[in-house]
């Protein structure tokens, strides 16, 4: 309680950002410390709730106050997403994770920014707009404060999320329920369901199942990571493919920067550390890390490889395409200096692509 309390003083956040969210989260902190997440997680997986009273607890401003900063109309223009089709975009058990830690996964375009100006002013909130005049906050009340370029001194991109930790807390585990109930009974109506991406109105079953079948065993697993405390982001792998000519063997992208040679011999598959790129590579926040790899037509004779990847430039963000080599025997990188091809200074933490690939010309 008294963190929040200093946070919001010691940034001087403007236009009551943290206002209609602290009031809930202050009143809250006892019931915290009686009910921990873990007890809201499962109460909400294995029950349902009720869909007309978790509607009541969204538009509560007293109690979740979820519409504060989210729309379920498809108009959007809050500091959050819109919410008219979540439940047909993230399972049930993503929107409780989504609710119980905000800034473990933060909706690509929603990450929060924080500009201090000359005079020693700070805005927190989401970039709107941003051109040679002006960047436009809205924070989480849903104003828009335009703060001209000439006065800023430092922009930053913020791992916090808008939504604050621990608004469960405001509700009990039937309540919780109630309201993850609510969202994920948000989803498109079926006439828009059949003209999205030619979906049919009726799947037919298949006489005859189709297997799945896992391309690696559970032995090669990769590393993940684990949101331990605000802030922190879940990576994961972003990208494999097959070595050309190889016959076997895989190179595998982790979001950290690191690549790993995966190989099939004849005792099953062997992976190895093909290179590590993650002091140089930004993967802190937001959908950003080495995000794209692409083999040079002409791999197998040049050992020339592209990489897509974040990294700190300052005070920002920017994404760099760069060429590097392999060693000689294509098992590792050749630890040669990389040639910058691309640099793209990025005005917010999200929107930086990652798909890196050769055209059928070259």
């Amino acid at each position: 309680m008294s963190s929040t309390r200093e946070l919001g003083s010691r940034r001087r956040l403007h236009a009551g950002v943290w206002l209609a969210v602290v009031v809930v989260a202050i009143s809250a902190a006892g019931a915290a410390e009686s009910r921990p997440v873990k007890a809201y997680r499962d109460w909400a997986t294995v029950r349902d709730g009720n869909v007309q009273r978790g509607r009541a607890l969204f538009f509560a401003t007293d109690r979740a106050a979820c519409a504060a900063c989210h729309t379920i109309d498809g108009k959007g223009g809050k500091a959050g997403p819109d919410l008219q089709a979540v439940g047909d975009a993230l399972p049930r058990r993503d929107l409780i994770t989504a609710i119980l830690e905000p800034s473990a996964t933060i909706a690509v375009g929603y990450g929060a920014t924080i500009i201090e100006t000359k005079s020693g002013e700070s805005f927190y909130g989401v970039v709107k707009s941003s051109d040679a005049e002006a960047i436009k906050l809205m924070g989480a009340d849903g104003k828009l404060i335009s703060i001209p370029s000439a006065v800023i001194k430092e922009q930053r991109a913020s791992p916090i999320s808008l939504m604050p930790e621990g608004l469960h807390a405001a509700l009990t585990v039937a309540e919780f329920t109630d309201l993850v109930e609510f969202l994920a009974s948000l989803k498109q109506p079926m006439n828009s369901l059949s003209a999205n991406r030619g979906m049919p109105d009726e799947i037919t079953m298949l006489a005859k199942p189709a297997v799945l079948r896992p391309l690696i065993p559970e032995a090669m697993r990769f590393p993940h990571t684990v949101v331990r405390q605000p802030g922190d982001v879940r990576l994961g792998l972003t990208w494999m493919g097959a070595v050309p000519g190889s016959g076997g063997a895989f190179l595998v992208a982790h979001q950290s920067g690191k690549i790993w040679l995966l190989e099939k011999n004849a005792d099953g598959y062997a992976k190895s550390l093909f290179a590590d790129f993650s002091a140089e590579v930004f993967s802190q926040r937001g959908p950003n890390g080495l995000l794209g790899v692409a083999f040079h037509p002409q791999f197998r004779a040049n050992r020339r490889y592209f990489l897509k990847y974040q990294i700190a430039d300052g005070g920002g963000i920017a994404t760099l395409i760069a060429e590097r080599r392999a060693a000689a025997d294509l098992r590792s990188d050749s630890g040669e200096a990389p040639r910058v091809l691309i640099e793209i200074p990025a005005v917010t933490q999200n929107h930086t692509g990652g798909c890196l690939a050769f055209g059928p010309d070259g």
